[in-house]
């Protein structure tokens, strides 16, 4: 039949599509290594096309003649066991399906026996590509093996060279070829691996999907087997029937109708013909199909024995049962172990009744606590009172310091009158002559000397007089101001009354005036006592440069003393050999000897006051140097606070004694030292306080001292020397007191008041030395009453440190027993969640029991499965001799055969899917088993250790503190 000359519009389209696509252009890299044989003259039909489609129709009839496909892939597989290639020179149909049945089956056999992999897409259909190369059926052919061509290229042995052709084209190029490689290498529906290794490796999902797929393909392929085998029966039946009926054209006459009806025949034969060859192609497909089946067969048979090897695998797993069975064992002796500790926190009960016990012993001590708080407040109003006593004692202390800075200005004022007293002796010395004289004005002098001890210093009686000028003062102040309240009271209670007995305005005017002007006065007298206050400072100061001028010459005095000392004793010796001589020249001199013997006793005695006087100061410095800014100190406080009380109008009236004035000056020394303390102080340690008390009490000592041996002195001379009634008159001159406040220093005064005034002093500070003694004595049983209440207080803080200490150990057990508490409930709930656990063990284990009994089974289905596998095998051996050896007559019962061969494949493959299905669930089985086994033991331990943990928290003697019963 003639082919058709022109192609229609579509199919150009679709030619030219196919051709510009990334499967063409990569199989035209191939043509400057293939040299264009096969390229035979085409004919005029398949050239009378038009001009737009002539290149791609050329370039595609060239792939559709077999031979330039043919030698590519001889390019890619250079040693082909399949025939040689036939050369179409005259553009034979026969020729074309023969190239390309040559070429598939160099694919499969590449497939299979080099590249390890089995085809289960369709092969191109050689037919529709060498009779109809020009139809959409063929380019789709045409496209299928070209993707098979492919494959091979990307996989041979030159895959590198080829890569590279490939990189060498465009992007989209590359990506539409990469795309073709993973459709034919990755794709399990179009390629399966025959490497059973490599599918080891895959899992379980994805190796049972691969199988349904290779069964569907096999279904497919059997199916298509049986269908092809029918129809070339009935073409053998259709060739037979033609070959023995005679055709009714033969009975013709006309030679014509014999020639039509001989070349339809022959046509015909011709197609037969071909239909067989290509039914036999088919054959031998077939042929090759079932011994890829056979190998397939024998795959089978390989896993069958993996299998067995997988029988085996479960046949240890009895090993693994017996571990379990071991494990279930200690799970049970867990479970005693459990039952023990349960018992152990039974022993809990026992300790809620210690924690009942406890509390019950913290609420007495709470009450303890509170006794105790309430002792603390009586310690704390005891500190109190102790800390007024303290306040007291600090007065006394600061009272006794001001005493001995009185008692050191007058020790120096003594000393004054000492040096004065000799200046005087020796004018007197010379004034007068007579030995009885000299004699009572000796006498005199020591008891001027002995009460001149006690005098004040004139600093203190400057400072005095003003005050007392100044206390005067405020008293008329005071006065003035009571009576200008009382007419004020009595203005107010004239305007209250019934207003007839009002006084007369201009009255109550001069009245005003005089209080105005008596007020004036009193100012202006005021302002002239602070003036002369600043005047006794200014003199005080400038006494105190003058001692401090006498304190240098008395220092020199000293050391000519101490010359005089070592001449005198020098000259001791000869004075002792003159002594008896001047007695006897004095006995005959009568008046004379009687004067020199009153100088030299006056001698002696100066000597002996002059040595004293010398250790009084050496003791006195010291403490003077200390008490002089202490007494400027209190002078200017003293100037303050009148001027304070001037400023504010404010005159409280004072009462004229002595003592009260001096309390009211302690106390504020007082207050100043306290504010001192309060600035400075609780830096104090009670070293410093107690050193500083100690000094100040040697000090009182010492002068105590002192004054005891001035008194002895004073006692001694009068006794003596002087006359009988020296000591009444010394004690009338005591009794006379101090003179009076308002008097000031008189500097013409006589010998008389001179001697009253030192008397009186002595009396007074006699006086205050016993009151000292006193307040000296009560400071000691202060001191002592203090140091109990210390002690008593460090007692008492010890007991409440104690009770706090007490109480926090109490708390602290209380924590512990509720955190005790609230583990045995959590170990109650993991001893249910135990023994739960424990009921799923002994499950679990009658489950693996069940599975070895399982795995039996299996065991005895595989070997069954291998019999039956052997048997099919021996079958379809049988059935191939049958085939090959029947010829076409005998190709019923080979088909028969085949069938029931392939049947039993199937069945065996999905036996194999079961198995295989049920061997993974038990493997999943395991392995759930094992986790759950080792959570259990994880859980198991996890809960012994916190068993053990509490045990010991609640059984150790550190777990629960012995707290001392009170």
């Amino acid at each position: 039949m003639e082919r058709v000359t022109n192609m229609d519009t579509y199919f150009s389209e679709i030619l030219d599509e196919f051709m510009t696509s990334a499967l063409v252009i990569w199989v035209h890299l191939f043509d400057n290594v293939v040299d264009g044989e096969g390229d035979g003259p085409l004919s005029t039909q398949y050239l009378e096309v038009n001009s737009s489609s002539q290149n791609s129709q050329h370039k595609y009839l060239r792939l559709t003649n077999g031979i330039f496909l043919n030698e590519v892939m001889r390019v890619i597989d250079p040693n082909p066991k399949v025939e040689q290639i036939c050369r179409n020179e005259n553009n034979n149909e026969v020729l074309r399906v023969q190239n390309f049945s040559v070429l598939n089956r160099h694919l499969r056999s590449y497939y299979q026996e080099d590249l390890q992999q089995l085809l289960l897409m369709p092969l191109p259909n050689v037919a529709v590509l060498g009779r109809d190369p020009l139809t959409e059926a063929s380019v789709g052919e045409l496209r299928r093996l070209l993707l098979l061509l492919l494959g091979c290229a990307v996989q041979c042995e030159r895959k590198e060279e080829f890569i590279q052709q490939i990189q060498s084209l465009d992007i989209e190029t590359q990506t539409a070829i990469a795309t073709c490689i993973q459709e034919v290498t990755q794709d399990p529906s179009n390629v399966l691996p025959l490497q059973w290794g490599e599918l080891s490796a895959v899992e379980g999902p994805e190796l049972q999907g691969l199988f349904n797929t290779m069964a569907q393909h096999i279904q497919a392929m059997l199916f298509q087997r049986d269908s092809l085998l029918e129809r070339i029966a009935e073409l053998y039946q259709e060739h037979e029937l033609m070959e023995r009926t005679p055709s009714p054209s033969a009975y013709q006459d006309t030679p014509q109708g014999l020639a039509v009806q001989l070349a339809d025949s022959r046509a015909k034969l011709r197609r037969l013909r071909q239909e067989l060859e290509e039914k036999g192609d088919q054959l031998l497909d077939y042929k090759q199909e079932v011994q890829a089946m056979e190998v397939e067969l024998r795959k089978l048979r390989q896993e069958n024995r993996t299998l067995h090897g997988e029988a085996r695998t479960a046949r240890n797993l009895r090993d693994e049962l017996d571990y379990l069975r071991e494990r279930a064992a200690k799970a049970d002796r867990l479970q005693s172990e459990l039952q023990s500790c349960a018992h152990r926190l039974r022993s809990l009960d026992l300790y809620r009744t210690q924690l009942q016990e406890q509390q019950q012993y913290c609420a007495t001590l709470q009450e303890t606590r509170a006794l105790l708080e309430e002792q603390l407040g009586e310690v704390r109003a005891r500190c109190s009172s102790l800390r007024e006593l303290e306040r007291d004692n600090l007065l006394l202390r600061q009272r006794v310091v001001d005493l001995e800075g009185e008692r050191d200005t007058e020790r120096q004022r003594v000393d004054e009158l000492l040096e004065e007293n000799m200046s005087l002796e020796a004018e007197l010395k010379h004034s007068l002559g007579g030995a009885r004289n000299l004699h009572r004005s000796g006498a005199e002098s020591e008891d001027e000397l002995s009460c001149e001890t006690d005098f004040k210093p004139l600093s203190v009686e400057v400072s005095e007089a003003s005050s007392w000028r100044l206390l005067g003062a405020e008293n008329e102040n005071a006065e003035l101001r009571r009576r200008l309240e009382q007419l004020q009271a009595e203005q107010e209670a004239c305007a209250d009354g019934a207003g007839k007995t009002q006084l007369d305005p201009a009255e109550l005017q001069e009245e005003r005036e005089k209080l105005k002007e008596e007020l004036r006065r009193q100012t202006d007298t005021r302002t002239s006592l602070e003036a002369e206050h600043r005047s006794t400072l200014k003199e005080l100061q400038t006494l105190k440069n003058e001692n401090s001028s006498l304190r240098n010459c008395l220092e020199l005095l000293r050391t000519k003393q101490q010359r005089e000392e070592r001449r005198e004793a020098s000259s001791k010796e000869k004075r002792s050999d003159g002594e008896a001589g001047e007695a006897e020249t004095q006995r005959e001199e009568g008046e004379g000897g009687r004067e020199a013997k009153g100088k030299a006793v006056t001698g002696e005695e100066r000597r002996k006051t002059e040595k004293e006087r010398k250790r009084g100061m050496s003791q006195i410095r010291t403490e003077r140097e200390e008490g002089e800014g202490e007494e400027i100190f209190n002078l200017k406080e003293r100037e303050d606070k009148l001027m304070t009380t001037g400023n504010d109008g404010e005159i409280k009236p004072i009462e004229t004694k002595r003592d009260d004035g001096e309390g009211g000056k302690e106390t504020r020394r007082v207050e100043m030292l306290k504010e001192k303390e309060e600035v400075d102080g609780k830096g104090k340690t009670r070293g410093g306080a107690e050193g500083e008390r100690r000094r100040r009490m040697g000090r009182a000592d010492r002068g105590r001292e002192t004054e005891r041996e001035a008194e002895d002195r004073g006692g001694g001379s009068k006794g003596d020397g002087g006359p009988p009634g020296g000591g009444e008159a010394g004690a009338g001159e005591r009794q006379a007191g101090r003179p009076a406040p308002g008097g000031a220093l008189q500097a013409g005064g006589g010998e008389q008041e001179s001697r009253e005034g030192p008397s009186s002093s002595c009396v007074a500070w006699r006086q205050r030395t016993w009151g000292l003694r006193r307040s000296a004595e009560s400071l000691g049983a202060a001191r002592k009453q203090i140091e109990l209440l210390q002690a008593e207080s460090a007692q008492m803080e010890e007991d409440l440190a104690r009770l706090r200490s007490q109480a926090e150990l109490q708390r602290l057990e209380g924590a512990v027993i509720a955190q005790l508490q609230g583990e045995r409930a959590q170990l109650e709930r993991e001893k249910d969640a135990l023994r739960s656990t424990i009921d799923a063990l002994r499950a679990t284990a009658r489950k693996g029991d069940q599975l070895e009994l399982a795995s039996q089974t299996l065991k005895a289905e595989a070997e069954r499965l291998g019999r039956s596998l052997e048997s099919s095998r021996r079958r379809g051996r049988r059935a191939g001799g049958g085939a090959t050896g029947g010829g076409p007559g005998g190709g019923g019962p080979g088909t028969g055969g085949g069938d029931q061969a392939v049947l039993e494949a199937a069945r065996l493959e999905q036996e194999k899917e079961a198995f295989e299905n049920q061997l993974d669930a038990q493997r999943r089985e395991n392995r759930q088993r094992e986790r759950e086994v080792a959570r259990l033991r994880q859980q198991l331990e996890s809960t012994a250790s916190a068993l053990e943990h509490s045990n010991q928290r609640a059984c150790s003697p550190g777990g629960r503190e012995q707290v001392p019963l009170p």
